[in-house]
């Protein structure tokens, strides 16, 4: 949705970073090589999914299992994110 986000602001003349920033989430590989490379949330999606088989498994054994979690995520810096005006 970033990078289309980040095509459709090219074509209406509107540049990213200087007239708008944008943040994508997962971190694909495309999002380094793009123009400009896509700032991006990194989620540990192995960890996610290891987690999901893992509550799967207690509760088809009829084990209550939590309803939140917390998983660390990492904010990748690219230069599709301008930096804030200093007052």
């Amino acid at each position: 949705m970033a990078i289309g986000g980040l095509k459709a602001f090219e074509e209406g003349g509107i540049r990213v970073p200087e007239d708008i920033s944008i943040i994508g989430f997962d971190d694909i590989e495309l999002t380094e090589f793009i123009h400009p490379p896509l700032t991006t949330i990194r989620q540990p999606m192995y960890e996610s999914g290891s987690l999901a088989g893992h509550l799967l498994f207690q509760m088809l054994n009829g084990e209550r299992v939590n309803e939140s979690y917390k998983l660390n995520v990492q904010i990748i810096e690219r230069q599709s994110v301008s930096e804030p005006a200093k007052s």
